[in-house]
This record gives structure tokens, C-alpha cells and sequence, in this order.
């Protein structure tokens, strides 16, 4: 990678961009969505689309409503 940072680059900045992704969710019974969310929703999407409870520090709500 070509940087000017002598150590390259993270992703530990607490902007938007480092935060949000985009996210693709292909289940039955799931209308087609669009939507941003953060890492941290990802967890407890996937979890509830599985039907299981989600790990225990996961604190945010899933994504489009699932499991609502």
C-alpha cells in the first residue's frame, strides 16, 4: 500500500465511513431492502435471522426490522 502514514492505515477512526456497511440480506419471507448500518448490527441481523439468541454483548438492534 502507498501511504503518506509512515505505519499505513486502520480502521479505528469513529467516523462513518469506518463504521457503516453495506449489507446484503437474502432470506425467505424477507422483502428486498435498502438500508446503512454499523458492524455492530450485523451480529445480532444474522442471529435473528437464524432464530437464535444473539451473543450476549451484542447491544444493538438487528437490521430492516428482522426479528421485531
Amino acid at each position: 500500500m502507498i501511504s503518506e502514514y509512515r505505519t499505513g492505515t486502520n480502521h479505528d477512526a469513529p467516523f462513518a465511513d469506518n463504521r457503516e456497511v453495506p449489507i446484503l440480506v437474502r432470506a425467505p419471507g424477507l422483502a428486498p431492502q435498502r438500508g446503512t448500518g454499523t458492524l455492530l448490527q450485523v451480529a445480532p441481523t444474522l442471529a435473528a435471522l437464524l432464530g437464535i439468541p444473539p451473543p450476549e454483548a451484542a447491544r444493538e438492534p438487528p437490521l430492516f426490522g428482522i426479528g421485531a
